[in-house]
């Protein structure tokens, strides 16, 4: 019977306060004079010190204008600091951070602002029109507005420096909410991820574990910081370790600047999707980038052939893919030896998550048997926010699971190997039935990236009246090639390696896949897509 019980005097809940503002106070406190962000797209170096103080301004301000704990901040920003300043304000105030992607249509943005329920608007000039006839009661901008501006808005710059940078109790606790952030809408419209302080730093810690992210490096920051793998992955553990952050002077990806960049200014590591590695190998010199020290991709599979081109270019580097959604943040994560080894996987489940596949009966399957994958992590989210039917069907208990615990169900397909490793397959929605057979998208387009003229390809599926559903391999060359003698050159290849009914039926040709503005392809969009040149497979062996 040993033990002495707790009442609710017993559980300190002043000693649980303070959220993820804890990785600035304590790098303020240690590293005032280190530069936090270079925000080359602003022309601004901001130290550890200028961060807090900038946001401890902000913070003031938005609590002057209403802003309580449990509000909902929406930011609307490119990869620049002030996207740091505002979440670091809300986290102070015990607000909630909703991070825009700044490149939705008015109309979308609108309809998703008031499905979370905004209170306050923070973003650039620009995207004003974003809260335009929304529920939104403040809205706080940055830009050149001249001499006058819009009803209602208040001028960022002008309201920092109205208000003191001292600090304040902490308002937040680690059970609260501390982010919303927008999932990538490959199957429909985006939905709002709601994670609490806790599960954000216990993530960022599981990052900091598997990546190579030592005190002081400095990152080139490309992915956009509104996406959570952006932010929460490829920015934040770096401000825990002191490190720099170097935003580019441009929004758009450049792979010449990139490579500029990292060659030339001691950058230690990236993320990276996997869309950029083609792009970033064709305007390499060659010259291997021998002083990075670490890369991670993720966001959709790395075939092998841009795996070996990441090896090309950055040979001492720790490589590494992980996989991961907004929903529950990171689920695995290979060891850097794995990165050529197994250049199927995407690593043991993190130091954060637990993972199991399951059958259509919701019952485990057998290690290296395909399934539905679920996961259990540290870094899942509370809820979409005001959306309970969504919520209901993503985090679910597994049938008959004695622990009764709400798992994740990713609506991935893969399986485990002997060695615990992920091996992604598909997502579900993108099995292919053709003939009565399941076709795994995934697993035809890593053959097709084999060919030397393949820069990137998405294998759908399409209507047909013989089949049930045609497979058809989605093209992007190198070099702009769009002839039969191509498409029966990969025709042959998909044949030698994959059983018949996996080939694909069809090949067409396009200047580029429409990918989300997080790097995945939106194969709802090919499905729709007409294409000028197509190749039918039954001609090609005539």
């Amino acid at each position: 019977m040993g033990g002495t019980m707790l009442g609710p005097q017993g559980g300190n809940p002043e000693r649980q306060l303070g959220g993820v503002d804890f990785i600035l106070h304590r790098a303020a406190e240690l590293y005032p004079d280190r530069v936090a962000i270079d925000d080359r797209l602003n022309g601004s170096r901001l130290t550890y010190a200028d961060l807090r103080r900038r946001s401890i301004q902000l913070a003031r301000a938005l609590e002057l204008l209403g802003v309580g704990k449990g509000d909902v901040v929406a930011s609307a920003f490119r990869n620049e600091a002030m996207a740091f300043e505002v979440l670091f304000a809300c986290c102070m105030l015990g607000a909630v951070t909703a991070p825009i992607n700044t490149r939705l249509a008015p109309a979308e943005a609108r309809k998703y602002l008031d499905r979370i329920g905004a209170f306050a608007f923070v973003g650039l000039h620009s995207l004003h029109v974003f809260v335009e006839g929304t529920g939104v009661r403040h809205t706080v901008l940055r830009g050149e507005f001249g001499s006058v501006l819009p009803d209602g808005v208040r001028e960022y710059e002008k309201l920092l420096a109205a208000h003191s940078g001292e600090p304040f109790p902490a308002r937040a606790g680690w059970s609260d909410p501390y982010f919303i952030c927008m999932t990538g809408g490959t199957t429909g419209g985006s939905k709002g991820a709601a994670a609490s302080h806790a599960s954000v730093l216990l993530d960022m810690l599981a990052i900091a574990n598997h990546w190579t992210i030592r005190n002081g490096y400095r990152a080139l920051c490309c992915a956009p910081v509104y996406h959570a793998a952006g932010l929460s992955w490829a920015c934040m553990p770096l401000l825990w370790q002191g490190g720099t952050l170097v935003f580019p002077a441009i929004a758009a990806f450049d792979p010449v600047a990139f490579l500029r960049i990292v060659a030339e200014e001691g950058i230690d590591t990236f993320f990276i999707v996997p869309a950029m590695v083609g792009p970033l190998h064709e305007k390499w010199d060659g010259v291997p980038m021998t002083g990075v020290k670490s890369v991670a991709l993720a966001s959709a599979p790395v075939p092998e052939p841009l795996r070996e081109k990441v090896a090309e270019m950055f040979p001492a580097a720790d490589a590494l893919v992980c996989y991961g959604m907004t929903e529950c943040l990171m689920i695995s994560s290979q060891q850097p030896k794995d990165f050529l080894q197994h250049g199927e996987s995407s690593g043991e489940p993190a130091l954060t998550a637990r993972v199991r596949i399951l059958d259509d009966a919701g019952l485990q399957v057998p290690r290296g048997t395909p399934g539905n994958v679920v996961t259990r992590t540290f870094g899942q989210a509370l809820r979409y926010q005001n959306d309970p039917a969504n919520t209901a069907v993503t985090f679910r208990p597994c049938p008959g699971d004695p622990e009764t615990l709400d798992w994740l169900y990713t609506g991935d397909v893969g399986f485990l190997d002997d060695g615990g490793r992920i091996t992604l397959l598909d997502r579900a929605k993108d099995i292919i039935i053709s003939g009565g057979e399941n076709v795994a998208s995934a697993e035809v387009e890593s053959v097709l990236a084999l060919h030397a003229k393949v820069r990137e390809c998405a294998v759908i599926g399409l209507a047909d009246e013989k089949w049930g559903e045609m497979v058809c391999a989605v093209i992007v060359t190198a070099d702009g090639t769009d002839e039969p003698g191509l498409a029966k050159e990969l025709l042959s290849l998909c044949r030698e390696r994959l059983a018949g009914y996996k080939a694909p039926k069809r090949f067409v040709f396009t200047a580029a896949l429409p990918r989300s503005a997080f790097g995945k392809v939106l194969k709802r969009e090919l499905r729709g897509q007409k294409f000028a040149t197509a190749f039918d497979a039954a001609t090609l062996r005539a």
